[in-house]
């Protein structure tokens, strides 16, 4: 029995100390409430984000677009390289350079691969952004635990605490 209590125990340790989606978001998030929003994607292609990001913009207040949507949504969900990480800000002086993803590491060092989910709103009158956010986790694979992890840290249905 002790035994079996140990490795419950490990597996409850390794598992609240697994670390949350890292997050860079640009832009306020309540410039989505009440606008229409359409997903800008090319044609006859669709990803496996697309609807959950457009599903969680409602949640968050957004309207579905009629003919003339206000904010255009671009979605992206990439597969990172195991040993390489994604620096934000590059090029841009008024940003610090901040880490997209870090390159992922197991805890016992070695290189992990990861996946990122990007949303870009853009104000469809001008073209320019109102709101971008990319969330990045790394884990073992992708899959829908994975997904719903990503959204969650990206577009918060309860704002997080200041």
């Amino acid at each position: 029995m002790t035994r079996i209590g140990l490795i419950l125990g490990l597996g409850l340790a390794v598992t609240a100390c697994a670390k949350p989606p890292e997050v860079i978001a640009k832009g306020e998030l309540g410039a989505l409430r009440g606008k229409r929003v359409a997903l800008l994607t090319v044609p006859q292609t669709s990803g496996p984000a697309d609807q959950p990001v457009m599903t969680r913009l409602q949640a968050l207040g957004a309207q579905p677009a009629g003919d003339k949507p206000e904010m255009l949504i671009q979605v992206a969900l990439s597969d990172l390289p195991t040993a390489v990480g994604v620096s934000g800000g590059a090029g841009a002086e008024e940003t610090p350079k901040a880490w997209i993803a870090a390159p992922g590491r197991s805890r016992m060092g070695g290189a992990r691969p990861g996946q990122s989910l990007s949303v870009v709103a853009l104000d469809a009158a001008t073209g320019l952004p109102a709101y971008q956010v990319t969330a990045t986790d790394h884990r073992k694979a992708f899959d829908a635990k994975t997904l719903a992890r990503l959204l969650d840290a990206a577009l918060p249905v309860t704002p997080p605490a200041s």
